[in-house]
């Protein structure tokens, strides 16, 4: 039997020594955690309210990410020491039971939130992952290099053995069709399946038994976590003998994949081996971090980056650029100046078109319109001209450039083609959040309002729309529209909270120096108060804009603008 806690690490990163790794991240930003007071946090399940499953020297506990907080588990049946693995939508865990004085593991555990039940398959029986329906998974270890791959099904209440070859299976992530994932090692003779090598091999299992075994770009691989969209993460021995996280779309058809990923696309974090645990459906990954000694653990949360928010140049201030970032396609909406110094915007729909670092490139786009006070807004009166071409690259999460070339057109100065290069990073104004994208995306449930969005219903009144930046309790909108002789106005807003869902403040109008000037210089950005806007939402999805800019008074019902529903992005 092997002690608690450390056991638990060891069958997380099982199989390797661990290692340091000195590069940054790139595809996704990587948030640790650690328990107050502990050296040793664990991170392992992760659920839909980015709640994660974890641990550290004599604590269980569920980690709430988006608050920031610990909920310490009480003791199990007997005084035992609860360690959480498995998480479920629903708050239910599941994990092992440890003697909290020598640390051995007993027996596992499910935990709904007041009362424990027990896991017994024998001496060392551990729960490991659970699903919605309360299928659960788990091995047990008999503490001589073999273990029982097991699945506890809820209808008879029964545990069942599942057969995986090999000797030393861990059984860990389910999703709600039943497939589960893990990983085992055997080394000849004892061969996994014929042909198979020394080392770690991840699974997929399907509930009707068919087997995948994977490896990551041909390298020992272990996998955790599964989510319903079929993706699975894990980790897996790089070739500098560093442990790296994978996402990958769960190999299928049975027999042995080599399934290859670019190292643009692996998990890493500066100073740490890298362990993924879990997945949640928002494409939300938890896991653990390692030093190159072992004495420091960190549980973490990740989300593939995204560059949604307000992003501006520091140096010159007044004028800014909204990002929706939505898979692989960006919408900006640049917020500016024109030669007379009148604001003006453009937008462009950028796509991505390189990574290491991500690029994307799009056409920019001049619109014409009604005027914010046409009651009711004609979309048919909406023209669009393309004036240009921009490009976005980011070098992390929070840094970037935007190049761009504008052709303007005037009577008295012709035709002038504007190229600049400008560097920008994201704005930050309180408290920032965590955004990630779905292809089925749940935004119902977030108090977050960070997005693009447009009349309510959907392309009733496509041609404007209102980008809103919610950090804290403050949010950051600009809202994108017409004047009264349709040519483009900006107007912007700094709304503070009041009630839970609503957000109040004047509505600024600004002009500046021409987008083209060199420098830009900021002292001679003006801002004028020219109203009040109040936005109140139902919940993450739908609420509506109040306003009175210019003596006109509106009411618009307001949802998110998703590119491809239900695919969207979510912030929490």
């Amino acid at each position: 039997m092997k002690s608690g806690l450390r056991l638990l690490i060891r069958f997380a990163c099982t199989f390797i020594a661990i290692a340091y790794s000195g590069l940054a991240p790139a595809t996704y930003t990587v948030i640790p955690f650690d328990y107050p007071g502990s050296t040793i946090t664990t991170g392992f399940g992760i659920n839909a309210r980015l709640q994660v499953a974890g641990g550290a020297d004599q604590v269980g506990f569920i980690y709430d990410f988006v608050h920031k907080t610990f909920s310490v588990l009480p003791p199990g049946p007997s005084g035992l020491l609860a360690g959480p693995i498995g998480l479920n939508d629903l708050g239910i865990s599941v994990g092992t039971l440890a003697d909290t004085s020598s640390g051995n593991i007993v027996t596992g555990f499910v935990f709904n939130g007041s009362s424990y039940t027990l896991l017994d398959h024998g001496s060392g029986t551990e729960g490991r992952g659970i699903n919605n329906a309360g299928f659960i998974t788990g091995f047990t270890d008999s503490g001589e290099d073999s273990t029982t791959a097991w699945l506890y099904d809820p209808r008879p209440n029964t545990i069942i053995d599942v057969t995986v070859p090999g000797p030393i299976k861990v059984l860990q992530g389910i999703n709600s069709a039943g497939d589960m994932v893990g990983s085992v090692r055997g080394a000849p003779p004892d061969e996994i399946f014929p042909g198979s090598v020394l080392g770690a091999y991840g699974f997929v299992r399907t509930l009707s038994g068919s087997i995948t075994f994977f490896r990551i770009n041909g390298r020992s691989t272990r996998a955790r976590g599964i989510n319903d969209l079929g993706q699975v993460v894990g980790s897996f021995d790089d070739v500098d003998g560093i442990s790296k996280g994978f996402i990958t779309t769960a190999p299928s058809g049975g027999g042995y994949v080599n399934v290859a990923i670019p190292a643009s696309e692996y998990l890493v974090a500066p100073g740490y081996a890298v362990f993924s645990n879990g997945i949640n459906n928002a494409g939300f990954i938890s896991g653990l971090l390692t030093d190159a000694s072992g004495t420091t653990v960190r549980g973490f949360v990740a989300a593939k980056a995204n560059y949604g928010g307000l992003w501006w140049n520091a140096g010159e201030s007044g004028w800014g650029i909204n990002v929706t970032h939505q898979g692989d396609s960006i919408f900006a909406t640049w917020f500016t100046y024109d030669a007379t110094g009148k604001e003006w915007w453009l937008s462009m729909t950028a796509n991505k078109t390189a990574s290491d670092p991500d690029t994307y490139s799009g056409q920019l786009i001049q619109t014409h319109g009604p005027a914010f006070s046409a009651v009711p807004f004609d979309p048919s009166q909406v023209t669009r001209t393309v004036v240009g071409n921009g490009t976005l690259t980011f070098t992390d999460a929070n840094n970037g450039s935007f190049a761009y070339s504008v052709t303007t057109t005037s009577s008295t100065q012709g035709e002038a083609v504007t190229q600049q290069v400008k560097a920008i990073t994201r704005q930050s104004f309180g408290a920032l959040p965590t955004c990630s994208f779905s292809i089925q995306a749940d935004p119902t449930a977030t108090t977050n309002y960070t997005d693009l969005w447009w009349a309510s219903p959907a392309q009733s009144e496509a041609g404007w729309g209102i980008n809103l930046t919610h950090q804290g309790t403050n949010i950051f909108a600009t809202w994108f529209t017409y004047d009264t002789d349709g040519t483009p106005l900006w107007l912007s807003a700094t709304l503070a909270q009041g009630a839970v869902q609503n957000f109040t403040g004047a509505l600024i109008q600004t002009a500046g120096p021409a987008f083209s000037s060199v420098p830009f210089d900021p002292n001679q950005v003006t801002r004028t108060n020219v109203g009040t806007a109040t936005l109140t939402f139902a919940d993450g999805n739908s609420g509506t804009f109040d306003y009175t800019a210019r003596g006109v008074t509106q009411h618009k019902a307001i949802i998110r603008q998703l590119f491809n529903p239900p695919a969207g992005t979510v912030c929490f």
